[in-house]
């Protein structure tokens, strides 16, 4: 330092052991472990929504064939209580009677347009023979009005049970058709919610077994791979260390200097290179051996 002074300060290079960094490699399983769970994830929801939609569409089979026998059954009312207005016909008020009677026939052939629109197989048939019954029916009306008792005795008899008659079979035919068609929606919803109860725990029982084999199958590729890592790691240190000392070896020195004078040309600042000699060393391998020489330079170093 006396012969440095004014000389401006060098940084100074100290040679230690090397610590060069692991090779990375990315771990595949934990890629195969995502993909696992991403295809069981999706299958699982694919089996809930599909069972979703089919518990849905049974429902609303379900409930368009109940909706349909009420309306069936709401038109065989109908039907019946304006055919019940025939022996008023004579004892009440004619024109309230008609009233009635149109008032009803309204409602009836809203229900059997809406059940036609609905693409109800039999509503278009109920429909022929409910018209029929109703022809029927205001053809006795006139018979009655016009006085004419025998003549509407027998248009009765004749026209209007007949039609009346078939008129209730179709209806009451259609509402068991339909009430039935609804039982059996019912229980195949029923059906298939058990066998749901049954399969969906057992599936995500199998997706999470699957999971908890793909996860212990990716820890114990990721603890060889820890281990080869390291294994190669302590290669590489040991390559660029000294093993008496435990400093870096000739090839690290020669590394960690190229970096420094890099380091130094990039800032433009100079670089010192220190080098020690132990005077005597071969005289105390010679006299004490050489086990006593390593320890100075460990002492040293």
């Amino acid at each position: 330092k006396p012969r440095m002074r004014g000389l401006r300060p060098c940084p100074t290079i100290c040679v230690m052991p090397g610590k060069p960094s692991a090779v990375r490699r990315i771990p595949q399983a934990g890629r195969h472990l995502s993909l696992g769970a991403a295809i069981v994830f999706v299958v699982l929801m694919a089996f809930v929504i599909l069972t979703a939609v089919d518990n849905r569409v049974s429902s609303e089979d379900a409930d368009a064939a109940g909706d349909d026998a009420a309306r069936y059954g709401t038109v065989n009312g109908l039907i019946a209580e304006q055919h019940a207005l025939l022996p008023d016909y004579l004892d009440e008020d004619p024109a309230a009677i008609r009233a009635k009677f149109e008032a009803i026939d309204g409602n009836t052939d809203a229900l059997l347009a809406s059940l036609v629109k609905d693409g109800s197989a039999e509503a278009g048939l109920l429909a022929r023979a409910e018209a029929a019954h109703h022809d029927a029916i205001r053809r006795y009306f006139a018979a009655v009005d016009a006085g004419r008792a025998r003549r509407a005795e027998l248009i009765r008899e004749r026209q209007v049970e007949p039609t009346f008659e078939r008129a209730q079979a179709v209806a009451e035919r259609n509402v068991t058709a339909s009430a039935e068609a609804a039982n059996e929606a019912m229980a195949k919803l029923a059906r298939r919610q058990n066998l749901n109860l049954v399969i969906l725990p057992l599936a995500f029982v199998l997706g999470g077994g699957l999971l908890f084999l793909l996860l212990a199958r990716s820890r114990r590729t990721e603890l060889r791979q820890a281990k080869v890592e390291a294994e190669i790691k302590l290669l590489e240190e040991a390559a660029l260390t000294d093993s008496l000392t435990g400093l870096g070896n000739h090839r690290a020195f020669h590394n960690d200097l190229a970096r420094e004078l890099r380091t130094s040309r990039a800032a433009g600042t100079p670089v010192c290179v220190l080098i020690l000699d132990m005077d005597g060393l071969k005289r105390v391998n010679d006299d004490l051996g050489h086990q006593v020489g390593d320890s100075m330079l460990r002492s040293l170093s």
